[in-house]
């Protein structure tokens, strides 16, 4: 079976990680509640990443960046939008954003690639929540793995907005630069510098173009008629 190695540092830590290690087999978590704890921990142990709290009782997750030893990936659990914006800002690599602790689950799994081993569990939860219903689970999606899809299709929106500022920009200038050049001497250098410019530029709207084809898959299908 596969295996990977979280810290996690919350003021609930010891219940998260008993729900996290039953929900998601592979998973092998150490809590702690402090940073001072974590520093700890970092310094004699190994782990695939950390999922901490923003804000702890002795000072913000993200200091630990600052620590002069490897640190693993950073996920922050965030308590608002504009928490998680920040932790990515200033280092985190993904956020879980809002209280709901049901979301913690699927999240890690995800970004552990244990998602696989998730998959049986979540499904037999949602059968055990219809009441024993048979065919329950292939037709409702478990509430905590529809909440974290939704706080994905968030970010890639959040990201495809952040990429089409650069990209207009970049569209922009080059088309200025061209006009520019028909009322000077060509120069060959410049003219192949553009041409890489432009087709980076192109490449660019193909990625968000993609980004946007990955948010349209994970929509919720639409309610049935009738």
């Amino acid at each position: 079976m596969a295996s990977f190695a979280l810290l996690l540092i919350d003021r609930d830590a010891a219940p998260l990680a008993e729900a996290l290690q039953r929900d998601v087999p592979g998973l092998s978590v150490t809590p702690c509640t402090s940073l001072v704890a974590a520093r700890a921990h970092l310094v004699g142990s190994r782990f695939g990443a950390i999922l901490a709290e923003y804000d702890l009782p002795d000072g913000p997750a993200l200091s630990l960046l600052e620590l002069p030893v490897t640190i693993p990936p950073l996920w922050v659990r965030a308590g608002s939008a504009l928490r998680a914006e920040e932790a990515l800002r200033d280092g985190a690599v993904g956020f879980v954003a809002g209280p709901d602790a049901r979301a913690l689950g699927p999240f890690v799994a995800w970004h552990a690639g244990l998602s696989e081993l998730v998959a049986p569990l979540a499904e037999s939860e949602g059968a055990d929540e219809a009441g024993g219903d048979e065919g329950a689970s292939d037709e409702q999606m478990p509430e905590a793995t529809a909440l974290y899809l939704e706080r994905v299709r968030g970010e890639l929106g959040r990201i495809t907005h952040a990429l089409n500022n650069p990209l207009a920009v970049i569209s922009g200038n080059v088309q200025l630069a061209r006009e520019l050049i028909v009322a000077a001497p060509e120069d060959p250098m410049v003219s192949s510098s553009l041409e890489d410019i432009q087709t980076a530029a192109k490449e660019l709207g193909a990625l968000i173009e993609d980004i946007n084809e990955l948010r349209r898959s994970l929509a919720p299908p639409p309610p049935e008629l009738g």
